[in-house]
């Protein structure tokens, strides 16, 4: 498997996407502000940006702002990485602990578990998948296990130890 491969492949289509969804909004005629928004509530939005600062009125305002990784004061950066990390490193380990259990880190379990890592999976709650329905959520559940993506529940992680060979334990 040729993972240098694969991640320019995984760029490539990203930059598609994102140009899709730009030609698609602007064929619909939205309008793409961007900048540092503030919410009042009387739900006027005001957005300072590079080409200077505009005021929007609206009836009803959606906050769609992406998502931040966060790293827990215990990572150790040398051998802990976030989701941004993940998705730029070619290198797949022998074996990976996933903190969190939520719908990324299920991902990452899958796709990990895929290019044949040990995978180990920790969760804090008594549940993975956050509020996704049970039922679907025991459905992840069982597909995991048989790719052998091993799943702790109700597990709290307190601190990360490095070894000398530069390895998380």
């Amino acid at each position: 498997l040729d993972m240098e491969q694969v991640f320019r492949r995984k760029d490539r289509i990203c930059v598609e996407n994102r140009q899709g969804i730009k030609f698609l909004l602007e064929s619909s005629h939205v309008t793409l502000i961007s900048g540092e928004a503030k919410v009042s509530a009387d739900k006027t939005v005001t957005v300072a940006g590079s080409d200077g600062s505009c005021v929007i009125k609206a009836g009803t305002v959606i906050l769609a702002t992406g998502s931040v990784p966060v790293m827990p004061p215990w990572a150790i950066p040398s051998v802990c990485m976030d989701s941004t990390k993940a998705l730029a490193d070619v290198h797949i380990p022998d074996s990976i602990a996933i903190i969190g259990a939520g719908v990324i880190g299920m991902e990452f379990a899958f796709l990990y578990a895929a290019y044949k890592s040990r995978v180990h999976v920790i969760e804090f709650m008594d549940h993975m998948l956050g509020d996704t329905d049970p039922e679907a959520a025991e459905v992840i559940h069982r597909a995991a296990t048989r790719r052998g993506i091993r799943i702790d529940l109700s597990s709290r992680v307190t601190r990360i130890l490095e070894t000398e060979s530069h390895e998380a334990v």
